[in-house]
């Protein structure tokens, strides 16, 4: 009596058991006997059913899953093997998914456009030009045949015509405006042209689509540069039934700013006239010794993350034969099953289904970002080669610099070690003033091509800006849509 009153406490006057317990009066609590609680839920555990009973759903409070007439999914068609969603930026509902909004995909990633500020970059001014590639077209048969890319222009700049102009040349007059444009102008980073491959078949359309796309952008590329958008050989490529050198440039501008043969000659001849080795000089500027490692560091780079892309997106090509084949046996055990239960064998064929719509999206994608990915990445590394180029070509302009300057110190030092009375004493003082001419005349193209250098880097570093974030942004945006496609066919 004092355990239980210890335990439960003192019983207010008419209490029961049956008060305190929801059970009946003479139940003893500490009994093993299981108490049946009026206010408890009943968790008894029906029986599990038979196997009549379990493909029978009328019994069955829960739908059978197997049961075609309440598949949420067969109200719709189910789309063939050989279907596949376009791939696009903005993902599309696939046949699984349901009408309601609950069940509606999320929407495509779109992120706000990027925008360089004012007071960070070079202004970028819009081109004059806007240059199109049609369709390739094959000219000739045999080994004289070869690829014709016809070219529209439409122009606004001074002394072209308003009027649409069309040409049509082959890779290797591409190749001739690409040479004008390196001797042009010295100190401009000359867009690159897309790779001269050997391929199986010169005529392959996924071939030419890619050369087509490469060369339309080194046309626009051109257009929208300040300096090479006035290169004669531009005019002449577009205008010229036959295409020759490009006329020499304007004796009146400086010499930054005139043809590649001026730059080459006076290199030329100021490297000459030194005997001997010339020891390297010491990069002056910290700003082009920066850039010079940076752009050294990305051309190896770039070209790794071009190769370990193609690896990459090789990836989605076999994702797709590994689907397709999923397909074609979940099809077969489809068939298989025909001959017994029929929810079965619906069930293995709508796999089938998703398995072929799975194998063409992925072979779509693949397919897609190394059309744009891959092939642009490629195109960032020959431009970054082209890059060097032109800090190649400043560098040579301060080792003609460093070259007239130790000449003329050699020769001083000789002329203060040689007396007076010597036979050639005459001859080495009236040859320092030619020497002191020539270093100042080294000095003034090597300031001048550095002064250029930097304001070309400044705006390829901007324009690049724009194109890498957008490359990579669109390669988000395709993951993105790619497994929301993927996850609404599911």
């Amino acid at each position: 009596g004092c355990g239980v009153f210890f335990l439960f406490g003192e019983m207010a006057e008419g209490d029961t058991w049956e008060d305190m317990f929801g059970g009946k009066e003479e139940s003893n609590p500490f009994s093993t006997e299981v108490v049946t609680h009026t206010n408890a839920p009943n968790t008894t555990t029906a029986p599990p059913p038979s196997d009549d009973d379990f493909f029978n759903p009328t019994p069955q409070p829960i739908s059978d899953p197997f049961l075609l007439e309440e598949d949420p999914l067969a109200a719709s068609p189910s789309p063939s093997p050989s279907a596949s969603p376009s791939l696009s930026l903005s993902p599309s509902p696939s046949p699984s998914s349901s009408s309601s909004s609950s069940s509606s995909p999320s929407p495509a990633f779109s992120p706000a456009p990027i925008t360089p500020t004012p007071s960070s970059v070079p202004t970028i001014e819009e081109s004059k030009f806007q240059f199109q590639i049609l369709e390739p077209e094959k000219v000739g048969d045999g080994m004289g045949g070869y690829v014709s890319y016809p070219i529209t222009c439409t122009s606004t700049a001074p002394g072209w015509t308003k009027e649409e102009m069309k040409t049509a040349r082959r890779y290797s007059e591409f190749l001739w405006l690409f040479d004008q444009l390196l001797q042009f102008d010295r100190c401009a980073i000359v867009p690159p042209l897309p790779e001269k491959v050997m391929t199986l078949s010169k005529y392959d359309k996924g071939f030419l689509k890619h050369r087509q796309t490469e060369l339309a952008r080194f046309l626009n590329r051109v257009g929208g540069h300040p300096s090479l958008s006035l290169c004669p050989a531009l005019k002449s490529f577009m205008t010229k039934d036959t295409l020759q050198a490009a006329p020499p440039a304007n004796s009146s501008q400086s010499k930054v700013s005139s043809s590649g043969g001026g730059w080459l000659s006076f290199l030329g001849d100021t490297i000459s006239t030194i005997s001997g080795t010339t020891t390297k000089p010491t990069e002056p500027d910290p700003y082009f010794e920066t850039k010079g490692k940076l752009y050294a560091e990305l051309e190896t780079l770039t070209l790794s993350l071009a190769d370990t892309s193609s690896s990459y997106l090789s990836t989605y090509s076999e994702k797709s034969s590994i689907f397709a084949k999923f397909s074609e046996l979940c099809q077969e055990v489809s068939l298989k099953e025909e001959g017994g239960d029929q929810r079965i064998a619906a069930s293995f064929l709508r796999l089938s289904d998703i398995g072929g719509q799975l194998a063409s999206l992925h072979g779509e994608l693949g397919d897609s970002l190394k059309e744009f990915w891959e092939n642009d990445i490629r195109d960032q590394y020959r431009y970054i080669l082209q890059v060097r180029v032109m800090l190649q070509f400043r560098f040579d302009l301060l080792t003609a610099y460093h070259a007239a300057s130790t000449e003329l110190k050699n020769k001083e030092e000789k002329l203060e070690r040689m007396p007076m009375s010597h036979p050639d004493y005459s001859g080495v003082k009236s040859s320092i003033g030619a020497l002191e001419a020539n270093e100042q005349n080294a000095k003034q193209v090597f300031d001048e091509a550095s002064q250029k250098c930097r304001k070309e880097l400044e705006l390829f570093e901007a324009v690049r800006v724009l194109e890498i974030k957008n490359l990579a942004t669109l390669f988000a945006q395709s993951h993105l849509n790619h497994l929301l496609n993927e996850g609404n066919m599911w």
